[in-house]
Protein backbone atom coordinates (compact mmCIF):
# COMPACT_ATOMS: atom_id res chain seq x y z
CA UNK A 1 0.00 0.00 0.00
CA UNK A 2 1.22 3.48 -0.76
CA UNK A 3 2.37 5.78 1.98
CA UNK A 4 3.85 3.15 4.33
CA UNK A 5 7.30 4.67 4.42
CA UNK A 6 7.82 4.97 8.17
CA UNK A 7 7.24 2.98 11.31
CA UNK A 8 4.87 5.56 12.80
CA UNK A 9 2.59 5.49 9.75
CA UNK A 10 2.55 1.67 9.70
CA UNK A 11 1.91 1.52 13.44
CA UNK A 12 -0.96 4.02 13.23
CA UNK A 13 -2.62 2.11 10.39
CA UNK A 14 -2.23 -1.25 12.14
CA UNK A 15 -3.71 0.15 15.34
CA UNK A 16 -6.61 1.67 13.42
CA UNK A 17 -7.26 -1.63 11.64
CA UNK A 18 -6.94 -4.07 14.55
CA UNK A 19 -7.81 -1.95 17.59
CA UNK A 20 -10.30 -3.47 20.00
CA UNK A 21 -13.76 -2.07 19.46
CA UNK A 22 -14.75 -2.13 23.15
CA UNK A 23 -16.49 0.88 24.59
CA UNK A 24 -15.87 2.08 28.14
CA UNK A 25 -19.28 0.71 29.12
CA UNK A 26 -18.35 -2.70 27.68
CA UNK A 27 -15.14 -2.73 29.69
CA UNK A 28 -16.99 -1.83 32.90
CA UNK A 29 -19.53 -4.60 32.24
CA UNK A 30 -16.77 -7.14 31.66
CA UNK A 31 -14.88 -6.06 34.77
CA UNK A 32 -17.95 -6.29 36.99
CA UNK A 33 -18.83 -9.76 35.69
CA UNK A 34 -15.32 -11.21 36.00
CA UNK A 35 -14.36 -13.32 39.02
CA UNK A 36 -11.10 -14.88 40.16
CA UNK A 37 -10.67 -18.42 38.90
CA UNK A 38 -9.67 -21.22 41.29
CA UNK A 39 -6.47 -21.98 39.39
CA UNK A 40 -5.12 -18.42 39.24
CA UNK A 41 -3.22 -16.50 41.87
CA UNK A 42 -4.38 -13.15 43.15
CA UNK A 43 -1.63 -11.35 41.22
CA UNK A 44 -2.53 -13.18 38.00
CA UNK A 45 -6.14 -12.12 38.51
CA UNK A 46 -5.07 -8.51 39.13
CA UNK A 47 -2.93 -8.45 35.97
CA UNK A 48 -5.74 -9.97 33.87
CA UNK A 49 -8.20 -7.40 35.18
CA UNK A 50 -5.68 -4.59 34.70
CA UNK A 51 -5.14 -5.56 31.07
CA UNK A 52 -8.88 -5.43 30.50
CA UNK A 53 -9.21 -2.11 32.37
CA UNK A 54 -6.52 -0.51 30.21
CA UNK A 55 -8.71 -1.03 27.13
CA UNK A 56 -11.35 1.28 28.56
CA UNK A 57 -9.34 3.81 30.49
CA UNK A 58 -10.64 2.60 33.87
CA UNK A 59 -9.08 4.37 36.87
CA UNK A 60 -6.93 2.48 39.38
CA UNK A 61 -9.50 3.06 42.15
CA UNK A 62 -12.26 1.48 40.06
CA UNK A 63 -10.00 -1.39 39.04
CA UNK A 64 -9.18 -2.10 42.69
CA UNK A 65 -12.89 -2.19 43.53
CA UNK A 66 -13.62 -4.56 40.64
CA UNK A 67 -10.80 -6.88 41.71
CA UNK A 68 -11.99 -6.97 45.33
CA UNK A 69 -15.57 -7.70 44.25
CA UNK A 70 -14.35 -10.53 42.01
CA UNK A 71 -12.60 -12.40 44.82
CA UNK A 72 -14.96 -15.13 46.09
CA UNK A 73 -14.75 -14.65 49.86
CA UNK A 74 -16.73 -13.01 52.65
CA UNK A 75 -16.58 -9.22 52.81
CA UNK A 76 -15.21 -9.44 56.35
CA UNK A 77 -12.22 -11.45 55.14
CA UNK A 78 -11.61 -9.06 52.22
CA UNK A 79 -11.72 -5.96 54.42
CA UNK A 80 -7.90 -5.93 54.56
CA UNK A 81 -7.90 -5.10 50.82
CA UNK A 82 -9.84 -1.85 51.09
CA UNK A 83 -8.09 1.48 51.41
CA UNK A 84 -5.40 1.00 48.77
CA UNK A 85 -5.07 4.06 46.54
CA UNK A 86 -2.47 2.76 44.08
CA UNK A 87 -1.72 -0.53 42.34
CA UNK A 88 1.65 -1.07 44.15
CA UNK A 89 -0.07 -0.51 47.51
CA UNK A 90 -2.87 -2.88 46.46
CA UNK A 91 -0.32 -5.57 45.53
CA UNK A 92 1.09 -5.42 49.07
CA UNK A 93 -2.43 -5.78 50.49
CA UNK A 94 -3.10 -8.73 48.16
CA UNK A 95 0.02 -10.48 49.46
CA UNK A 96 -1.11 -9.92 53.06
CA UNK A 97 -4.58 -11.21 52.22
CA UNK A 98 -3.08 -14.29 50.52
CA UNK A 99 -0.99 -15.08 53.62
CA UNK A 100 -4.04 -14.58 55.82
CA UNK A 101 -6.04 -17.04 53.70
CA UNK A 102 -3.23 -19.61 53.81
CA UNK A 103 -3.06 -19.30 57.60
CA UNK A 104 -6.84 -19.65 57.87
CA UNK A 105 -6.77 -22.76 55.66
CA UNK A 106 -3.91 -24.29 57.67
CA UNK A 107 -5.79 -23.73 60.92
CA UNK A 108 -8.94 -25.36 59.57
CA UNK A 109 -6.95 -28.36 58.29
CA UNK A 110 -5.12 -28.80 61.60
CA UNK A 111 -8.18 -28.31 63.80
CA UNK A 112 -9.17 -31.41 65.75
CA UNK A 113 -12.34 -33.06 64.53
CA UNK A 114 -15.51 -32.30 66.42
CA UNK A 115 -16.26 -34.92 69.07
CA UNK A 116 -18.77 -37.49 67.98
CA UNK A 117 -21.73 -38.29 70.21
CA UNK A 118 -22.03 -42.05 70.04
CA UNK A 119 -24.34 -42.70 72.96
CA UNK A 120 -27.39 -41.05 74.40
CA UNK A 121 -26.92 -37.52 75.68
CA UNK A 122 -27.08 -37.22 79.48
CA UNK A 123 -29.51 -34.56 80.61
CA UNK A 124 -28.62 -32.49 83.67
CA UNK A 125 -30.94 -30.30 85.71
CA UNK A 126 -29.82 -26.70 86.07
CA UNK A 127 -31.78 -26.30 89.33
CA UNK A 128 -30.43 -29.13 91.44
CA UNK A 129 -27.56 -30.44 89.31
CA UNK A 130 -28.85 -34.02 89.27
CA UNK A 131 -28.82 -36.07 86.11
CA UNK A 132 -31.77 -37.63 84.39
CA UNK A 133 -34.21 -34.72 84.36
CA UNK A 134 -34.51 -31.10 83.21
CA UNK A 135 -35.14 -28.08 85.41
CA UNK A 136 -38.80 -27.82 84.36
CA UNK A 137 -39.29 -31.37 85.71
CA UNK A 138 -37.28 -30.76 88.89
CA UNK A 139 -38.98 -32.18 92.03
Amino acid sequence: EDGLNSWTVLRARLLAEFRSRLTTADVHRLLSADVKQRNETLLQYLYRMRELAMQGGVSDDSLIDYVICGIPDAVVNKSILYGATSIPEFKVKLELYDRMCERRNDESRNAPPAPAHNGPVEIRCYNCGDRGHQSRECP
